[in-house]
């Protein structure tokens, strides 16, 4: 029977057992000149243990020492008001209170720069070292922060407890009507002309613009910005030159755009879904409710298409054309979404007769039944109109008389205002129901951005921006931010202004 071997770890000297099976016998570990290793020598044979049958070796009965002590030797007993061994705090009560230690003294109790706010503090994030925007030393006070009245880097302006967006100074400290983001774009190419598609929001603040052309060369551009106007990603190849996009809404997570002839969605992968004619593709107007259907309006008809559309055959849930007839001609030109999912349409309507235009609204339910229609004395045409957050509406008219108008519940004038303009007027509504508009002054000839109170009682700001005319869009961002998009010659832009 073969014998088992052990080992004899001498750590200093071989790795291995030094028993070689054809010598039964246990040498003594040499260094390879014959020398003894180290200060000891094994001087005597190792016989191999015998093999036993009594079973495994019982435990050794030898005292181990389990006191949980430190290097110094402190044995670390909880309540002795001593931190030894294991423990992270004993103040010896050790009963969980503020500034002290908890049971078992395992752990600290709440305490200043714990990022938790507790007993008498009033600011705690962990730091605590009188940063902007942080807290003070000792946790009892407010670092500084915009609102408190003091004007500190990175603020524009700080009027303490009067901050309020629209008023001056808004509520992040930044100045009333000012640019905070720009995005530029150069060397592309428009033959004759550029179309720009309003500012469409995602949920997460990112906003969706296109610009494109006639022509084959033209540069076709579609692009994700982020809050700072940022470029997030941009949709390249997805359309071909020649695609001219007209209008834009988000439906759902698909981004809508339309030219004349069809409607085509842009997922947020960057899936594109081209869907063209027989349908309403949405060319002068694109609006979508909150469900994800929405409404297309191309000159004269419009109709509302139900969520997951656009898709190849799929049917509109009701469309109605303008009631031309032997007295009267209608055209139409912008849509929006009114309050209980209405649809708004602006346009004009022409008397046959004697050629006379009145600015023309016609509102229909979710459903398409017309609920009511007005005409505008002294104006021939509106030509856009906008839905603010709360239901709130305004139009614009265009030449000759450019104005701009805040309607009523029943969408008669509240208030108007006559422009120096020579160019189409852009208009948003925002959240408080304040009236942007934008507009080429007729005098200077430069763009203007001018923003009204709801009431239309008080200017709140104008200011000069480069383009809010000839071609430009405008949209109110969830946050009620300005952007305004924009191309020329060779270049497009954006611009993010605070409200």
């Amino acid at each position: 029977m073969r014998l088992p071997i052990r080992c004899l770890s001498i750590v200093t000297l071989v790795a291995g057992c030094p028993y070689d099976p054809a010598t039964p016998e246990y040498d003594v570990i040499t260094d390879t000149d014959g020398s003894s290793s180290g200060a000891e020598t094994l001087s005597s044979t190792i016989s191999p243990t015998e093999p036993t049958t009594e079973g495994p070796t019982s435990p050794s009965t030898t005292a181990v020492d389990t006191t949980d002590a430190d290097t110094t030797g402190n044995a670390g007993v909880c309540g002795d008001g001593e931190i030894g061994g294991a423990e992270v705090c004993d103040d010896g009560t050790n009963d969980g209170s503020y500034g002290g230690c908890m049971p078992g003294c395992a752990a600290l109790g709440p305490s200043c720069g714990d990022e938790e706010i507790n007993g008498a503090e009033v600011c705690d994030d962990g730091t605590n070292d009188g940063s902007y925007g942080g807290c003070a030393a000792g946790c009892k006070d407010l670092g500084p922060y915009c609102g408190d009245g003091d004007l500190q880097e990175p603020e524009l302006c700080d009027t303490g407890d009067s901050n309020q967006d629209g008023s001056g100074c808004n509520v992040d400290c930044v100045t009333s009507g000012t640019v905070v983001g720009t995005y530029l774009v150069g060397g592309l190419s428009f033959c004759d002309g550029s179309f720009v598609t309003p500012p469409v929001f995602r949920a997460d603040g990112n906003a969706l613009v296109s610009a494109s052309g006639y022509c084959e060369q033209d540069s076709v551009l579609l692009a994700e910005l982020s809050p700072e106007v940022e470029l997030v990603q941009e949709f390249g190849d997805l359309l071909f030159p020649q695609t001219p996009m007209r209008e834009a809404t988000l439906a759902g997570d698909n981004w809508l755009l339309a030219s004349y002839g069809c409607t085509y969605a842009v997922t947020p992968m960057g899936e594109l879904t081209e869907a063209c004619d027989p349908r309403i593709a949405g060319g002068s107007g694109l609006a979508a409710r909150d469900d994800g259907s929405y409404i297309a309006l191309d000159y004269e008809v419009f109709a509302s298409y139900p969520a997951g559309s656009p898709s190849d055959g799929d049917v509109a849930d009701w469309q109605v054309t303008a009631p031309d007839n032997a007295v009267f001609d209608y055209s139409y030109y912008a849509a929006a979404i009114g309050p209980s999912d209405s649809a708004i349409v602006v346009g004009s309507r022409r008397q046959l007769a004697n050629n006379a235009y009145l600015g023309y609204l016609v509102r229909h339910t979710a459903a398409g039944n017309e609920v009511g229609s007005l005409t505008y004395a002294g104006i021939e045409q509106l030509e856009r109109v906008a839905v603010g957050s709360g239901g709130d509406v305004a139009v614009s008219s265009g030449y000759p008389a450019y104005r701009v108008m805040r309607l009523g519940a029943d969408f008669s004038e509240t208030w108007g205002l006559d422009l120096p303009s020579n160019s189409d007027v852009l208009i948003g509504v925002d959240s408080t129901g304040a009236v942007v508009m934008g507009y080429v002054d007729a005098v200077t000839n430069g763009g203007v951005l001018r923003k009204w109170t709801a009431d239309g009682a008080t200017e709140l700001w104008s200011i000069e921006v480069e383009s809010a005319g000839y071609g430009a869009r405008l949209a109110i961002a969830p946050d009620d931010s300005i952007w305004i998009a924009s191309a020329s010659g060779n270049g497009f832009g954006v611009a993010r202004i605070s409200p």
